[in-house]
């Protein structure tokens, strides 16, 4: 159940066509196909009113997801190259949806709620008109809107402060929760109680069936949260899991944020619970023995600007979490001594550039849910991992990871009173 406290509005009974102000919150082309999500304000709600915080708050969470051939989506946004879609990502368009037929259908989440069409599941986006063609008026608007959904850097010291909260001399390993299709993994003590979450997502949109039903995070020390970055499938759980916004965030800065996200955002703001990169720090900040590592994409690219993390296992080397993010634009991935990885994007073949050769007994973690609608892990690239020697591997679909050799004690967090975090499978 989402949390009312973040979204407005009780679902619609069906579909209906509308003009939307929608950001393009990721954008990915495989193999022919073309998979969008935008996130959506009523264009004629938000022309009605002016953009400020509290306007915006009144706004439900209306996602709409697209997949189909590349080359339908190139027409109709007149561009000739399927490599150039994936330059949209973080822009704004505006969009008209239908229930006529086209060739764009679209399913439609109304506060992660599915809304159907009474006289069956179709629905259509008419047309898209790219920021390059609005007229002044929806230009400005666009601006404003970015403006207000932006976030503001932390100051040194709050980001320090952050850091020396975290109790980074009781963690013993890193857990990877079975989320369906989505990421969040757990840095944790010998008992397996979290210490500090990195990333609290899961299934969302037309993979939330992939979401474990009874997954529930464990709370005990209060941990705090580093964000990746902001995809749904990275945050999905601290919509639905209120406790999650009573503590602190560190999270990247990355241009202005979808709606959804922002939402979240601001509520960690208002608690006095969101410290956001510095990036003046510079490319990685030392937690302990780990390290915290900030990604060198453009900012409008998501994946590749966030946070990644090494985690210290022991002598003989790291943990790399890279989340989404292309292992190129992750500092010191050439060079650092790795011992065991998460596989970037859930194991998208479009995130493996510049990935690191294993050394012996190696571990590879794979986060993703079965029968997911991005073909994750994609068998191109688990045909990269296993070339560059990542061969030992385990998948959240078989149940949590915990990333370590045997043997190892599969302790229950809050001793199962409260959470789902025990760990069935190890190295």
């Amino acid at each position: 159940m989402v949390n009312p406290e973040l979204f407005k509005g009780v679902t619609p009974k069906q579909v209906e066509p509308k003009s939307y102000y929608a950001y393009i919150d990721t954008i990915e082309v495989s193999d022919g196909v073309a998979n969008v999500r935008f996130d959506c304000l009523d264009k004629k709600l938000l022309d009605e009113v002016d953009v400020s915080e509290q306007s915006l708050l009144t706004f439900p969470s209306i996602i709409l997801e697209l997949s189909c051939p590349s080359i339908h989506l190139l027409k109709v946004l007149e561009m000739e190259k399927p490599s150039s879609l994936v330059r949209l990502e973080s822009d704004w368009v505006i969009l008209f949806t239908s229930l006529e037929e086209t060739e764009l259908p679209v399913t439609e989440f109304f506060n992660f709620n599915q809304v159907n069409n009474v006289e069956g599941n179709y629905y259509f986006i008419s047309s898209v008109i790219k920021r390059n063609k609005l007229d002044s008026i929806s230009t400005l608007k666009i601006e404003d809107l970015k403006k207000k959904l932006s976030l503001v850097e932390s100051d040194k010291k709050q980001i320090s402060d952050f850091i020396k909260e975290i109790r980074s001399e009781h963690i013993s390993h890193v857990n990877v929760y079975d989320v369906g299709q989505g990421n969040c993994i757990a840095l944790v003590d010998e008992q397996n109680m979290p210490v500090l979450y990195f990333d609290v997502g899961g299934g969302s949109g037309p993979n939330a069936a992939t979401y474990p039903p009874k997954f529930r995070l464990c709370h005990t020390h209060f941990p705090p949260v580093i964000l990746s970055h902001w995809d749904n499938d990275h945050i999905i759980t601290a919509i639905y899991d209120p406790n999650l916004l009573n503590t602190k965030w560190l999270v990247p800065m990355q241009g202005s944020l979808s709606h959804t996200a922002y939402r979240v955002a601001y509520t960690l703001k208002i608690r006095g619970n969101l410290v956001v990169w510095n990036n003046t720090i510079g490319s990685e900040l030392p937690m302990g023995p780990h390290y915290i590592s900030k990604c060198f994409a453009s900012p409008r690219y998501k994946n590749s600007s966030g946070l990644a993390i090494y985690f210290y296992l022991d002598a003989h080397g790291y943990i790399l979490l890279p989340a989404d993010a292309t292992f190129k634009y992750i500092p010191n991935v050439s060079t650092r001594k790795l011992v065991g990885l998460v596989a970037s994007h859930h194991g998208s073949r479009h995130s493996i550039a510049g990935m690191p050769k294993a050394p012996e007994k190696s571990m590879l973690a794979y986060s993703y849910g079965l029968g997911n609608t991005h073909g994750h892990p994609n068998p191109h690239a688990v045909g990269a991992y296993i070339r560059k020697n990542w061969t030992n591997s385990l998948m959240t679909v078989n149940g949590h990871i915990a990333m370590v050799h045997a043997p190892h004690y599969h302790a229950i967090p809050c001793h199962g009173r409260k959470c789902s975090l025990l760990t069935v499978q190890n190295y």
